[in-house]
């Protein structure tokens, strides 16, 4: 074990792995602001995907069953990540002896072990993102007539 804590490309992974759902919320908050500078195609395509985002938030705000469907997936995928990393974490302790000896075997386990781990992460990013989303548009909404603020 102390020889992954002293190999610098497993630090690379870990801090990559703990700056990526932070880097994932700012991106997301920044969208809007290089949407308004964006010119052309790119912008067009810019609004009409933020359009599609927002109609699809607009139509499921008030359906409780899906807001708690949506609640329980990004908490399953949530699950899932932990899971998995956990599995990666032991996974590099218990590799077999043969990988151990070649370089290409160690990054053939970390990668086969690794990318479950990375796409549970990015669908409960996404997921939790959405489920933000539409709390926040959801919260909007007057008690009275149902307008936006």
């Amino acid at each position: 074990m102390l020889e992954y804590l002293a190999n610098p490309p497993w630090w690379v992974v870990a801090i990559i792995t703990l700056a990526a759902p932070e880097a994932f919320r700012w991106i997301k908050r920044q969208l809007p602001s290089w949407m308004d500078h964006a010119k052309g195609a790119l912008r067009s395509r810019l609004r009409a995907w933020r359009r599609s985002q927002l109609l699809i938030i607009k139509s499921q705000r008030f359906d409780i069953a899906v807001i708690n469907r949506l609640v329980a997936r990004s908490y399953a995928f949530l699950v899932l990540f932990v899971t998995c990393a956990l599995v990666y974490g032991i996974g590099l302790l218990l590799i077999p002896e043969p990988m151990r000896q070649t370089d290409q075997g160690v990054m053939f386990w970390g990668i086969s072990t690794g990318l479950p781990m990375l796409a549970f992460e990015l669908a409960w990013l996404r997921a939790s993102v959405r489920v933000d989303d539409i709390l926040k548009y959801r919260n909007k909404i007057k008690p009275r007539g149902r307008r936006l603020r």
